[in-house]
């Protein structure tokens, strides 16, 4: 059986979801994270030769604007986005992500 606070936690984001559409509004940072994942750390000078390379996108304000869609919320994401190849993949990204329904807006 849920705890009290469980039970409340539950009832509150169900709560949110049934009554009424939140307008959210998140400003932080978007990104592509890198990532390497090694069989093992390697010593200090040790190269590291096999290495299986990701990449990720993210960014805390990325990652709470999708929470907070996926909550049920009417959210406006407001980034800023360089002028470069990682840029690029990331317009990409948004305008053919089920998660955004945006517009993007280059003025900025």
């Amino acid at each position: 059986m849920p705890s009290p606070t469980e039970q409340k936690l539950t009832y509150n984001i169900d709560h949110l979801k049934t009554t009424s559409i939140m307008k959210i509004v998140v400003i932080g940072s978007s990104n592509i994270d890198m990532i390497a994942q090694v069989n093992h750390l390697p010593m200090p000078g040790e190269t590291v030769g096999q290495a299986r390379f990701m990449q990720a996108y993210g960014g805390k304000g990325a990652n709470q604007a999708v929470a907070a869609a996926r909550m049920g919320g009417e959210v406006t994401f407001v980034t800023a986005l360089g002028n470069d190849m990682y840029a690029s993949m990331l317009k990409e990204h948004y305008r053919h992500s089920e998660s955004y329904r945006h517009r993007l807006d280059s003025r900025c």
